[in-house]
């Protein structure tokens, strides 16, 4: 039913407008969305650098996630779903094969989420350890982890 499949340099913009729609989807201001825009914008730099792979339901690409390999642990850069298929189970599916596939034993899995999915990372055991000013005045970012302590 769900597929993990690398994304390629040509799915840049796919991939973009996937993150905007997605990102949009929540209710945000229009304005909002243009502050974020450079970081809703996957280039092919970024997919050649991080690991980045479209989900597929069946054949029809639904979202896509990207890792960061950093130092000492493992970024989530991007977890994105489009919006029809927001709510039904997809995102938690990604964020268990990340953990159970790509984490391996030991390493930690970071990121950076909106405030808005803080209890969706809560809910499937990360934990919030800090705070990061995001570009919308008085609005923090929760800073989030999750180990692979087996």
């Amino acid at each position: 039913m769900i597929q993990f499949v690398k994304a390629f340099p040509e799915d840049s913009e796919l991939l973009t407008s996937i993150c905007r729609a997605s990102k949009g989807y929540w209710g945000y201001p229009p304005e909002w969305l243009e502050w974020w825009k450079d970081e809703l914008t996957i280039d092919e730099i970024d997919i050649l650098e991080q690991h980045v792979s479209k989900i597929l339901k069946y054949d029809e690409l639904i979202g896509f996630f990207a890792l960061n390999h950093k130092k000492d642990y493992i970024e989530l850069e991007h977890l994105w779903i489009k919006p029809q298929y927001i709510g039904q189970g997809f995102g938690k599916l990604t964020l268990e094969y990340i953990q159970k596939n790509l984490i391996p034993i030991h390493a930690e899995l970071h990121l950076l989420a909106d405030p808005n999915a803080e209890s969706f990372y809560h809910k499937n055991g990360f934990i919030t350890y800090d705070q990061e000013q995001s570009a919308i005045s008085k609005r923090m970012l929760p800073r989030m982890k999750w180990s692979n302590r087996q």
